[in-house]
């Protein structure tokens, strides 16, 4: 099943029609909209693009989807929630995105939430969440899941929490 929270792209490079993206992952704004982030299945790549919202990106980041750093939900827990890291030399940038599950008597689903952290060298040295409302994330069997496992990668939770190529 593939829970769609995508309405449109909220960033569009200078010149870059929307449609440019691919398949949407997931993007969001921070700062009241003025920075933004957006990540886009293209042509057999995981893509990161961040900048100012509606301006070219500062920093875009690309890499096979084969040898995307992506942790899918583990199943478990209230919040549905997954994570993509992008690797530039020292730095990271993990880019997470999630939905608290309804509770009993809740009616009405929360909107989703999403997140940057950036590290360098391991530690942590900046830490944004995405503007309220502003979250667009393709959850389901689609998505960055689908893309790993049409590559014919397998998520092997418990103990390794890792890609590999699944068994015949």
């Amino acid at each position: 099943m593939r829970i769609s929270i995508l309405a449109a792209c909220v960033f569009a490079a200078a010149g870059q029609a929307a449609s440019a993206c691919g398949e949407l992952i997931q993007s969001c704004t921070f700062e009241h909209g003025r920075d933004a982030v957006r990540i886009c299945l293209i042509d057999g790549f995981v893509t990161y693009d961040y900048g100012p919202a509606g301006g070219p990106p500062e920093l875009s980041l690309s890499v096979p989807i084969e040898e995307a750093d992506y942790y899918p939900w583990s199943g478990s827990g209230s919040t549905v929630w997954e994570m993509i890291t992008f690797h530039n030399e020292a730095y990271a940038y993990h880019v997470a995105a999630g939905f608290h599950k309804l509770r009993e008597g809740e009616d009405t689903p929360r909107p989703p939430f999403g997140s940057i952290e950036v590290t360098y060298q391991g530690d942590l040295i900046s830490s944004r969440a995405c503007d309220a409302g502003s979250v667009q994330w393709g959850y389901g069997d689609g998505g960055l899941y689908g893309a790993k496992t049409a590559a014919g990668l397998c998520w092997a939770d418990h103990p390794d929490f890792v890609w590999r190529p699944c068994a015949d």
